[in-house]
């Protein structure tokens, strides 16, 4: 079984809230894998947005764990963003929204998983 110390395909906003700019406020808004497009707006007051995204594993006993990437991105209140957090990779196809397809090979045993 693999392991990672990040839930795999899920998607972390943090978001910088500075009601009236006095206080700060830190939100985190948590989009799970769902096999489609989620939105999400942008609420008031907020000029940027930290994203964690952790990639989905590869299919099969041996495919790897996703990459781990973190941004600051500059946001509009009221922007609708698109999101789309990929799926894991099955055998031999490759997970939602994410990696390439598995190698094909002369017998199932020996083909290729995809990528997430």
């Amino acid at each position: 079984m693999k392991t990672s110390f990040f839930n795999k395909n899920v998607l972390l906003f943090y978001l910088y809230i500075l009601p009236l700019g006095i206080f700060a406020q830190t939100t985190t808004v948590n989009f799970p894998y769902t096999g489609s497009i989620q939105s999400w707006t942008v609420p008031p007051c907020v000029t940027s947005i930290s994203v964690t995204a952790a990639g989905a594993d590869g299919g099969g006993t041996y495919g790897g764990n996703g990459a781990i990437v973190t941004a600051t991105i500059a946001v509009t209140p009221g922007q609708i963003l698109q999101i789309k957090v990929g799926g894991s990779g099955n055998c031999p196809t490759a997970g939602y929204n994410g990696g390439g397809n598995g190698g094909n090979a002369a017998s199932a045993a020996n083909r290729g998983c995809g990528g997430g």
